[in-house]
């Protein structure tokens, strides 16, 4: 089993990919909220009859990641678009809600002209209040992964170093009798199953922990392929050491 479970780092490449452009894709989404604040409050800082092209041609001025946002709906703008149009375009791309709401009270501001800079600002101070608690959440979370991420090490390799010691056993050993195993044989070949069998369940467990950390069980498959290989090899290479 253990054989097939290492075939399985075949797949670690696309794992990697994956896994990388999430955390991309997550990172412009945490700049993007972090940086959000500070665009609101400068648009509840302009007069109520200034041109809304205007707002956003001064929103898309920077090298930040909320610039970046801006100057994308800016470019559909100048390209023909409706200011409506590129505002739901740039909504259904962007993955953050905050910034979903953010654009769905400029798109109202546009098209009634009504004055929401109270809005603008109250949503602001929201953001910075949510920024807060999700660095809290971020902290709290990331201390469970890295100890998920530890287990995947230390169980694998403390199981590899009780198997090497029942490997050690003398035929004549007390212990073997005690447990009815006539030969060290048979008691080595049934604790190595017992540990193929405990570090596929262990490894199961540890990715379901991780999707519930993510909020995503759908990662479980990934996380999975991503462990197992990990526990096979922390397995094999303590078991051959001891």
């Amino acid at each position: 089993m253990l054989e097939l479970i290492l075939w399985l780092c075949v797949f670690w490449p696309f794992l990697f990919h994956y896994f990388y452009k999430e955390f991309v894709e997550q990172k412009k989404i945490s700049e993007l909220e972090q940086e959000l604040p500070s665009a609101l409050l400068q648009i509840a800082s302009y007069p109520p009859q200034t041109p809304f092209e205007k707002i956003i041609e001064d929103l898309s001025d920077g090298n930040r990641q909320v610039n970046k946002e801006f100057s994308k709906i800016l470019s559909s703008i100048n390209a023909g678009e409706s200011v409506g149009a590129a505002l739901d375009a740039s909504k259904r791309a962007t993955k953050s809600r905050l910034f979903e709401r953010s654009l769905e009270l400029l798109s109202s501001a546009y098209e009634t002209g009504a004055d929401l800079s109270n809005s603008f600002k109250e949503i602001a101070e929201y953001a910075l209040e949510l920024s807060s608690i999700e660095k809290d959440r971020k902290s709290t979370l990331a201390i469970q992964k890295y100890t998920l991420l530890a287990a995947v090490f230390l169980v694998p390799a403390l199981i590899a170093i009780v198997f090497a010691l029942v490997a050690k056993l003398d035929s004549s050993s007390l212990l073997l009798s005690q447990f009815g195993f006539g030969e060290n044989t048979e008691l080595k070949q049934s604790v190595f199953l017992a540990s193929q069998g405990y570090l596929v369940i262990f490894c199961l467990l540890v990715s379901y922990f991780m999707c519930v950390i993510d909020g995503d069980k759908k990662r479980l498959g990934l996380y999975a392929i991503t462990f197992l290989p990990i526990c096979a090899i922390v397995f094999l290479f303590f078991s051959t050491k001891i």
